[in-house]
């Protein structure tokens, strides 16, 4: 029987000695340290999935937002962050009132739904932000 090598000191990432069967034991450093990439790597993906999901709300909130805009006759004070905002907030409640009270499940129909919701805001929200600091005072 071959000699074998003395064991490393705790927390090390050094592998043990070769067993008789070929098999080498791991010191817990490398469970730790393989651990830690699979947790890096699972919130990264989390992150950059959520950072994508904010990207697409908002470039979909303002094409509703646009949309809605050109559907509402006349001249509307509103910026391009305000039209997002009305479009994301039209297209959250459009889409909630979509599944949950008419049952519309398809894209073309939750879209409808979701830039009339955001026709209803920007008519609410559009005159009194003619009132605001910086708004457009012609009436």
């Amino acid at each position: 029987m071959e000699r074998l090598r003395p064991w490393p000191r705790r927390g090390t990432l050094w592998a043990g000695p070769e067993f008789a069967d070929g098999r080498r034991e791991v010191a817990i450093g490398t469970f730790i340290a393989i651990a830690a990439l699979v947790v890096a790597v699972v919130l990264g993906i989390w992150f950059i999935g959520l950072a994508f999901q904010l990207v697409v709300t908002l470039v979909a909130g303002l094409l509703i937002g646009v949309v809605a805009r050109a559907i509402l006759p006349g001249e509307q004070p509103m910026g391009l962050l305000a039209t997002t905002a009305a479009g994301v907030a039209g297209s959250m409640v459009g889409g909630l009132l979509a599944r949950s009270i008419f049952g519309i499940s398809g894209l073309l129909g939750r879209t409808a739904v979701s830039v009339a919701c955001a026709v209803v805001v920007i008519a609410v929200f559009a005159p009194q932000l003619r009132q605001l600091p910086g708004g457009d005072d012609k009436a």
